[in-house]
């Protein structure tokens, strides 16, 4: 089993919300094979089971900081504890809740998301399709994850 997985989480009929499935989907064969991948689309609380699994979780997730559509931002877990201020994708609290829980339970791992600012997200319009602004931030968010990646595996062999 892997000690790293990088996590996608999304909802793949609410447009730019599955940002994070699509993105690990194309990342999916540039990660070494001692990294796991994960689709883990709206899991919530099956999350749990996940992070007892890993050393380290780096997560792609949609949010909305209300910043500018398609940028990305890098957040430690310390920074999503006030989670009342944010909104992270149409299944904010499964994730947030999960994360409270195996906190409790004390199986949380090491966290890292890959957070990709999607706005306002209609949950009653279904589409697949990206808007052009989330589409090409996938591209940067790949980029950030491997360099991540490069870090954590020369760490692991020191």
């Amino acid at each position: 089993m892997a000690d790293i997985a990088v996590l996608g989480l999304g909802n793949l009929i609410l447009g730019d919300d599955g940002v994070g499935i699509r993105a690990v989907q194309k990342l999916e064969n540039k990660v070494p094979d001692h990294i796991d991948v994960i689709d883990g689309g709206t899991a919530g609380f099956g999350l749990l089971n996940i992070f007892d699994q890993y050393e380290k979780l780096i997560v792609i997730d949609a949010l909305n900081f209300g910043g500018e559509k398609g940028e990305v931002s890098k957040l430690n877990i310390d920074e999503v504890k006030d989670i009342g201020k944010i909104n992270i994708s149409a299944h904010d609290l499964d994730f947030i809740d999960a994360l409270k829980v195996g906190n409790e339970l004390g199986n949380v791992p090491e966290i890292t998301i890959y957070g990709i600012e999607v706005g306002y997200v209609d949950r009653t319009e279904v589409t697949m399709e990206l808007t052009p602004e989330i589409e090409s931030a996938i591209d940067k968010v790949i980029k950030m994850v491997l360099q991540e990646l490069e870090i954590e595996n020369k760490k692991q062999k020191t």
